[in-house]
């Protein structure tokens, strides 16, 4: 049965910035009009809800495609950390993502910085078998991200300019050893949160750095 739902918009998240993701702060819209929605009946949400209308960065994007980087932004309903339907735009970044995971329940909250490393540790981590039952297909990716890290100046490790087989030799040993690799990253990628909860995308950082945007983290894991 289809119940109709009338719910304002009330104050939304504060706002927490990990490593390689940028974020403003979400701020809530004023009520000029209400949201009709259907019965959602899903885990720690609980029945009749409405959704929550907030401002994330770049909304005027909505269906449209940034620039630089060919990514495209879509209206998504989400669920928060406290268990709240939100509805927000949030980058695509399923085209250039080398690698998709999932955060183990555990995991999921990240209030601190050695709580973002562990999850960037765990998701790198995952990359190991992967790479050595295919190196070839994550080599070729690595390479494009590489060549355009190299055209922005970006290939430096410790003030050290890299070359490219320096490069790859860096990544390769980032996923050997998650644990020495910096914040738990592969060198030239952020581990991107997504807007689904305990979601995480491996995304070149001359991709990810230059699309503003509210990360899911924001939404979920703080």
């Amino acid at each position: 049965m289809v119940q109709e739902v009338v719910k304002p918009v009330i104050t939304s998240l504060k706002t927490s910035i990990p490593k390689g993701e940028v974020i403003s702060p979400i701020k809530s819209k004023p009520v000029t009009s209400f949201i009709k929605t259907k019965s959602i009946n899903k885990p720690n949400i609980g029945l009749n809800k409405g959704v929550e209308r907030i401002k994330t960065i770049n909304s005027n994007l909505k269906g449209r495609i940034h620039q630089e980087t060919g990514i495209k932004f879509q209206t998504k309903e989400v669920i928060t950390g406290e268990g709240k339907i939100v509805s927000g735009e949030f980058p695509n970044f399923n085209k250039v993502s080398v690698q998709n995971t999932t955060l183990p329940k555990e995991l999921i909250k990240a209030p601190t910085k050695l709580d973002i490393r562990n999850q960037n540790k765990f998701c790198t981590n995952t990359l190991k078998t992967k790479l050595d039952k295919n190196p070839e297909h994550y080599l070729k990716q690595f390479r494009e991200a590489n060549d355009q890290l190299i055209k922005d100046g970006k290939n430096y490790f410790h003030n050290k300019e890299l070359n490219m087989e320096q490069m790859l030799e860096k990544q390769k040993n980032d996923i050997s050893n998650p644990t020495s690799a910096e914040g738990g990253n592969v060198f030239g990628f952020s581990w991107h949160h997504h807007e689904k909860m305990g979601k995480m995308q491996l995304v070149p950082n001359g991709v990810h750095d230059k699309v503003r945007h509210t990360g899911g983290y924001d939404i979920w894991s703080k």
